[in-house]
């Protein structure tokens, strides 16, 4: 590598309500940086100076569509290549040994697999990518430009009082699809049949896709942004970091991890469908935030406890921490339920929408040129957002009515109308904050209480989130506690991060570059192999009553379709293990058929006893993560390869034995799987690289 290339740790904030992205160049990696260093990606879209200055978040809303190009199958089903679809195709196997070759397997997969990475065609990496956004349509109802919109660009549509579009393909929140807590079950439910629409539309393959074309097109920004502020090209090395709820649970951040992958393939972050991202870093949402506060003051000490109030714009989250070591920052959980409520600061918004809603919905002199109520209320809702609610104090003595421009709006004193004008005075703004505010503190003194019956001394809040930047939010939670502190005689500190929307994506940064002193690597998720193994009643348990299949090429009989978990959940997983396992294929005695073989890998987050089919109880969970082509097809080539003859007597028919050793190597938070002919460890003839990042505990390096 030059010395003129710049290496980059890129921080990931994916929000509920708003998402923000933090960039680190350095010529000379090092531990230690200033976190001033650190920029926030801005100059989004749409985003207007009404933001004050340049938004350093971006909404976390798409709009979809009414048609897109069709994208690529996923192709996650080992269903196409088993040859049987009885209860013999069970749950999984991979096998020392395969059935046969693979007819499905297209031309791309079965070119001899390079070391580079390159892009290859027709997969969904290529250079114009199948980001959802790449062609325009004519809406036919109203002229309107139809296409994938993203961020502020969904804002700035629905500020336009005329604008036609439908709502049933506005994708918002779309971060609690991977939330499994009760408070959001309803606005999951809701999420799930807007991805349902989605999917029968042919718009979206699966939830993750939703979440996958968001971030391609944040990715996209980025790396524009990366070009012009640090030259940023293809060769410039980078690291990412994602920043993830502390509860969410293995599989959810596996989804957000494939996410990842398919919007930095999609964003050309990634060149190649064998490679996922490379050792992405993962780490706790929380962590990443006391990780830049730390950084950023000395308020925090070792030994300390306190509450990390997630204050964002749908979900406030409390969970208590001590400080279990310093520099670097460690902390541990402490022993009390971390709690969450929808009281986020775009339900400011909704509360803002009844309320005018309300006054308006008889205004239907308004209503002219394709203008309609609805239109009216959505651009005031934008108008709230941009320009008023961020510096709107409600305990202030200097708080004065806030007014709206409606063209056309008649006087109206009971209303608080005035010509052109609706009017909220100080207990409308009241009776719109209040609420939210209520829920917060309610979080917060709870989750003390909590702490305290445990014997737990809480003395620091620390806020963080976009809702945090609210001053009627720092007024209302500073004066709870100060009232607290009068009743109780116990002194509770707020700490608020100076940048406390961008805080989360900073911290995630600065915990990256000091991976030291982390969690052990010990797995929270198995890994396994799909198998046709040979038929061993008296030997394996798990074929003792199975009815095995008989190769009609070898002769010999197997049980098809078993997991050889190779690594379990709870297993200790250094960097650097390798593991090898010898895989037999056969196939026919054909001079056109090429040796394809297809090697299948399986994820679950349960410990699991191998040997049993796919489909079996014992591997309920298992899916499938990935797959491998090798190509042998060399061996054609090598006169000394002969095909194998059946002896006299002996069952089968003349065929080829086509062996080599599948190596998987543990490259840190990678997990590689490589093909290479038995004894020759440099011919690779097959690899893939997955992430496997989300199955260790966050912050393991």
């Amino acid at each position: 590598m030059g010395d003129s290339l710049r290496h980059f740790v890129i921080g990931v904030d994916f929000g509920t309500t708003f998402s923000s992205v933090s960039v680190l160049a350095q010529r000379t990696r090092a531990a230690k940086v200033d976190p001033d260093k650190i920029i926030s990606i801005s100059n989004y879209p749409s985003s207007t100076v009404e933001y004050s200055q340049a938004p350093k978040e971006v909404p976390t809303e798409s709009w979809y569509p009414r048609r897109l190009p069709q994208r690529p199958s996923l192709n996650r089903s080992a269903d196409e290549y088993d040859e049987d679809s009885s209860e013999e195709s069970s749950d999984s196997d991979v096998s020392i040994k395969s059935e046969s070759s693979y007819e499905s397997v297209s031309d791309e997969e079965s070119e001899s697999d390079s070391s580079d990475g390159s892009t290859e065609s027709g997969s969904t990496e290529s250079d114009d990518s199948t980001v959802a956004n790449t062609v325009d349509y004519m809406d036919e109802d109203n002229g309107a430009i139809d296409r994938y919109y993203w961020g502020y660009t969904v804002s700035q549509k629905l500020s336009e009082p005329d604008i036609s579009m439908e709502l049933s393909r506005r994708i918002a929140r779309s971060k609690l699809l991977l939330d499994l807590s009760e408070h959001t079950r309803y606005i999951r439910q809701l999420l799930k049949n807007t991805v349902n629409d989605l999917c029968r539309g042919k718009l979206v393959r699966d939830e993750t896709d939703v979440i996958a074309d968001y971030l391609a097109h944040l990715f996209l920004h980025t790396k524009s942004q990366m070009s012009v502020a640090y030259q940023y090209n293809e060769a410039c090395p980078v690291e990412f970091v994602l920043t993830v709820p502390a509860m969410w649970t293995e599989r959810a951040r596996r989804i957000m991890q494939n996410a990842m992958t398919r919007a930095l393939r999609d964003s050309g972050f990634i060149r190649g469908i064998r490679y996922d991202i490379d050792n992405l870093f993962i780490v706790t949402e929380p962590e990443a935030a006391a990780t830049y506060v730390l950084a950023t003051t000395d308020e925090i000490l070792p030994n300390d406890c306190f509450i990390l109030l997630d204050a964002g714009g749908g979900t406030v989250d409390a969970i208590t921490y001590k400080v279990r070591k310093l520099r670097p920052l460690r902390l541990e959980r402490e022993e009390v339920e971390p709690a969450g409520a929808l009281c986020g600061s775009s339900y400011l918004n909704e509360a803002f929408e009844r309320v005018i809603s309300e006054r308006l919905k008889k205004e239907t002199y308004l209503e002219r040129d394709n203008v309609k109520i609805e239109g009216i209320v959505n651009d005031l809702v934008q108008q709230f957002e941009t320009k008023h609610k961020r510096h709107i104090d409600i305990y202030s003595r200097l708080l004065e009515s806030e007014h709206f421009f409606i063209q056309g709006l008649l006087p109206s004193q009971g209303k608080k109308f005035r010509h052109n004008r609706l009017y909220l005075d100080q207990e409308d703004l009241k009776d719109i904050f209040k609420p939210c505010l209520e829920g917060v503190s309610n979080l917060m003194f709870s989750q003390m209480e909590q702490a305290r019956a445990k014997g737990v001394t809480v003395k620091k809040v620390i806020l963080i989130g976009g809702f945090a930047a609210s001053p009627s939010l720092v007024s209302h939670l500073q004066r709870r506690l100060e009232r607290y502190h009068r009743m109780n005689s116990k002194k509770v500190e707020l700490i608020r991060a100076t940048v406390p929307g961008c805080a989360v994506a900073h911290g995630a940064i600065l915990r990256a570059l000091e991976k030291e002193d982390g969690p052990e690597r010990r797995l929270r998720s198995s890994y396994g192999l799909l198998r046709t193994e040979p038929y061993q009643p008296d030997i394996v348990r798990a074929h003792i009553g199975k009815y095995p299949w008989t190769d009609p090429l070898d002769g010999s009989k197997y049980i098809k379709n078993t997991i050889e978990w190779i690594v379990n959940k709870g297993d200790l997983l250094p960097s650097g293990t390798r593991i090898i396992r010898p895989v037999t294929h056969t196939f026919p005695v054909s001079p056109d058929e090429p040796f394809l073989c297809k090697e299948v890998f399986y994820v679950s987050d349960k410990h699991h006893d191998s040997n049993y089919r796919r489909n079996h109880p014992k591997n309920k969970g298992a899916t499938e993560e990935g797959h491998i082509i090798v190509d042998m097809s060399y061996l054609k080539k090598d006169p000394s390869f002969k095909p194998v003859v059946p002896g006299p007597g002996e069952k089968g028919q003349p065929h080829y034995l086509v062996e080599y050793d599948l190596v998987i190597i543990v490259d840190g938070r990678n997990l590689r799987f490589v093909a290479h002919p038995q004894g020759q460890d440099g011919a690779i003839k097959g690899e893939r690289r997955i992430s496997i990042a989300a199955a260790f505990q966050p912050g393991t390096d």
